[in-house]
């Protein structure tokens, strides 16, 4: 597993979200929190519910979507913050 060096939190693990979750650690406005389920992963890459609206018109094809998601690389403990974020509502 990958780790990156946080500001925050020193070395841990590299996550990946949309950039509408990244967006929750700052303000924090809830905005969903999704994930591939049968993903083995401690912590998946995950994406809102508006991104997750987006691939569903798409019928799941990421590649067709309109244009290219915005994704943000998080550390471990970030990423659990903002999932934290978009369940306490």
């Amino acid at each position: 597993m990958a780790t990156i060096d946080c500001a925050l939190h020193g070395a841990q693990p590299q996550t990946f979200v949309c950039i509408h979750i990244f967006q929750a650690l700052t303000d924090g406005i809830p905005r969903g929190f999704c994930w591939t389920p049968n993903d083995p992963a401690e912590r998946p890459d995950a994406w809102c519910s508006t991104c997750n609206r987006l691939v569903a018109d798409v019928d799941g094809d990421w590649e067709r979507v309109d244009h290219e998601p915005e994704i943000k690389m998080l550390c471990g403990k970030c990423y659990d913050r903002a999932k934290a974020i978009n369940f306490s509502g």
